[in-house]
């Protein structure tokens, strides 16, 4: 395995692990307040979960590049476009997950009716 493929994948996973970490509290608290979570496996929104997790770490993934720039000392404004692509890329992702994780709380919290 070449050295590049080794920094993607060990990227890649530190991704997926940090954003499991930030979505399972949220897991267990839905687990520990929704009654129908609790008494069968079908009633659990995986999907729900499934892009809770996807869109922290798409997040990390892209600003995973930026870091690694800024650690090097390389001049990060030397593209500008693509920077500011990156940047509202981020704040996009960033608001979603927000709203999404606003929106479902009250579910999580064992709010009755709250879809």
């Amino acid at each position: 395995m070449t050295d590049n493929t080794r920094r993607i994948i060990t990227t890649c996973g530190a991704a997926a692990i940090i954003s499991l970490v930030l979505v399972a509290p949220f897991a267990f608290l839905e687990i520990r307040n929704n009654t129908a979570a609790r008494s069968s496996l079908f009633h659990f929104p995986f999907a729900l979960f499934g892009v809770l997790w996807l869109l922290p770490t798409a997040f990390i993934l892209l600003v995973a590049p930026v870091v690694s720039r800024l650690r090097s000392g390389e001049n990060i404004l030397a593209h500008p476009v693509t920077l500011l692509l990156r940047i509202t890329i981020l704040a996009i992702v960033a608001t979603m997950w927000v709203s999404l994780l606003k929106d479902q709380m009250p579910c999580f919290l064992g709010v009755p009716n709250c879809d």
